[in-house]
């Protein structure tokens, strides 16, 4: 990119505490929130659909929550990369923790390097135009279910 410092951070913490992370790295390097870009899985988007947005809720994500509240602020960036809702009665948390379907690990360096170009956009062009360019983009929807994540047996 250019002279700056990035910095590509994976808590290891919980997820629902996340932000305990966040603040103190802010802190730590003095990285202002308009700085900031939160990457996360979301499970209310497509399989492999991506969603840039400034500010705005949590909309349930426990992680966000816990950003917003150790920030202080909503005003920071996510990027949501989408993961489906689990088919039947799959606990969310077992669904999130599981493996890819075959169908899905197939595709899954396909959805990482457009959210990658779009991290990049993000750093060279500034958010509206990474929201712009990639937003709603992706993998195209699945037009049948081979992209649920296999059941588990027991």
């Amino acid at each position: 990119m250019d002279d700056r410092n990035i910095y590509l951070c994976q808590p290891q913490t919980y997820m629902n505490v996340t932000g305990e992370s966040v603040s103190a790295i802010c802190d730590y390097y003095r990285i202002a929130i308009e700085r900031v870009l939160i990457v996360v899985d979301d499970a209310e988007l497509a399989f492999g659909r991506l969603r840039m947005r400034t500010g705005g809720s949590s909309g349930g994500h426990n992680g966000l929550g816990s950003v917003e509240q150790h920030l202080a602020t909503s005003d920071y960036h996510r990027l949501r990369i989408g993961i489906g809702r689990p088919a039947g009665e799959v606990e969310m948390s077992a669904y999130v923790l599981d493996k890819f379907s075959p169908h899905e690990s197939e595709q899954l360096a396909q959805v990482l390097r457009k959210v990658l170009q779009q991290c990049e956009c993000w750093l060279r062009s500034g958010p509206e135009q990474a929201m712009n360019e990639f937003n709603g983009k992706g993998l195209p929807p699945a037009t049948d279910d081979t992209d649920e994540k296999e059941e588990t047996e027991t």
